[in-house]
């Protein structure tokens, strides 16, 4: 028999609480999923392919006139006049294709985009060229401290007893009078610049800058040496220290005397010569010794005696120069 009154043994469990809060709503996550869900329906539908490509071409559009630049893209007039007639004519090509593979067909659709992308495209080639961002059109650079430097951006040119010789410090130009004896910068040169189609619209309108860089110790031995030349400009040493021939204002060859006797003292100096498109500036060993309005550009330049003339006369150890040309985009308002 059973007994009923015995004593079992008891377990207990512990009960959580059941919480009753909700979960937060997050309404940043809940917008992306729903917009991501939409935008994978919405595109599912071949149907609305041709409305996505003509949203696409239009943005693309938008954001070429969003980007446009006055240099590289030339008046905005015609700039914007060549992105409708891009447009137009994706346009033109898409129903035209639509005609022959239908309204779900990709082939209409991607023979516009190639339509459209390709002006656009040379848009941003041309807004993206280093022209742009003061890359040098022209640029030599040659040391002349060396008995085989090589001459392969200059022209040597010696007449009526002056010479040219090579030393370890440079390159001697010597004249007496009667004599010349220069170099002079092969400018004429094509520049590296092979993809012409790619530069920018407006060229004509950027500014020019001319610098030339030389480094040479002068010694003058009769009234007159001749330190550089382009064509109506030139720089001569003299008793006094240099003096300037340049066009003023008015057109009119005049001369400007700088009694700065150091620069021919037969120790070299650095030599620099700037012309912007509005001003020359002409820098010794970092001074600024002369400066006038710019009237023509930098077409040549000569270093050393170039006037076969009695009254001329010195010597020129040239140790190094160059020369860069680049274009800058136009001051605001210019």
């Amino acid at each position: 028999m059973v007994d009923r009154t015995a004593t079992l043994p008891v377990t207990y469990h512990a009960v959580l609480p059941t919480s009753k809060a909700k979960p937060r709503w997050n309404p940043r996550a809940s917008s992306l999923c729903t917009l991501h869900f939409a935008l994978c329906t919405w595109f599912k539908r071949t149907d609305r392919l041709p409305l996505a490509a003509a949203l696409a071409l239009a943005v693309l559009s938008l954001v070429s006139l969003a980007t446009y630049d006055p240099v590289a893209d030339g008046p905005f007039d015609l700039y914007g006049r060549s992105v409708l007639i891009a447009a137009a004519a994706a346009a033109i090509v898409w129903m035209l294709l639509v005609v022959q593979y239908g309204l779900r067909s990709f082939v209409p659709v991607a023979a516009s985009c190639v339509v459209i992308v390709a002006p656009h495209a040379l848009h941003y080639w041309r807004i993206t060229n280093p022209l742009l961002d003061g890359m040098p059109v022209l640029s030599i650079s040659d040391s002349f401290a060396r008995s085989d430097a090589p001459m392969r951006n200059w022209e040597v040119e010696a007449s009526g007893g002056g010479s040219v010789t090579a030393e370890a410090e440079g390159l001697r130009l010597a004249s007496g009078p009667r004599g010349v004896a220069y170099v002079r910068a092969r400018l004429n040169q094509e520049t590296q610049l092979l993809d012409r189609w790619r530069l920018p619209m407006a060229l004509s309108a950027m500014q020019r800058v001319d610098e030339v860089t030389w480094r040479a110790a002068i010694q003058r031995d009769e009234a007159y040496f001749g330190v550089f030349q382009s064509k109506r400009f030139s720089i001569q040493a003299v008793r006094q220290g240099l003096l300037i021939t340049y066009l003023d204002q008015r057109g009119d060859v005049t001369a400007a005397a700088i009694n700065e006797t150091f620069p021919t003292d037969g120790r070299p100096h650095t030599w620099k010569l700037v012309a912007d498109g509005t001003s020359l500036t002409l820098w010794i060993d970092g001074r600024l010794l002369w400066s006038a309005p710019q009237r023509e550009p930098l077409e040549e330049i000569r270093l050393g005696e170039t006037r076969a003339e009695p009254e001329h006369g010195g010597s020129m150890l040239l140790s190094e120069a160059s020369y860069v040309r680049r274009l800058l985009r136009p001051a605001r308002g210019a």
